[in-house]
């Protein structure tokens, strides 16, 4: 659950043209959101954390004909998701 109380619900959706959508709502103790489309394509494995006021939404997904893989997120503050980027990790500072 998030830090306010509410719970996030994360999941993917295939539609009748074979096409994944992921999807987000949240449960506020009494009704759900409506969903919200993050991305679509040939998405998997999403998970998500709150770190501070944001919440991170991470997941892989194909980025070409071959079925290679890349590592996606969006961040959501205040209620909105950004847009979706390829995840790139900054190398740790070293002492």
């Amino acid at each position: 659950h998030l830090q306010n109380g509410d719970v996030l619900a994360v999941w993917t959706e295939t539609d009748t043209n074979f096409v994944v959508r992921l999807l987000t709502s949240t449960w506020n103790g009494t009704t759900w959101s409506a969903p919200a489309q993050i991305t679509s394509g040939r998405v998997q494995s999403p998970t998500a954390q709150q770190v501070g006021d944001a919440i991170y939404l991470l997941w892989t997904q194909a980025v070409d004909t071959n079925d290679n893989k890349g590592l996606f997120f969006s961040m959501n503050i205040g209620g909105v998701w950004g847009t979706p980027e390829v995840f790139l990790p900054k190398p740790a500072a070293r002492p």
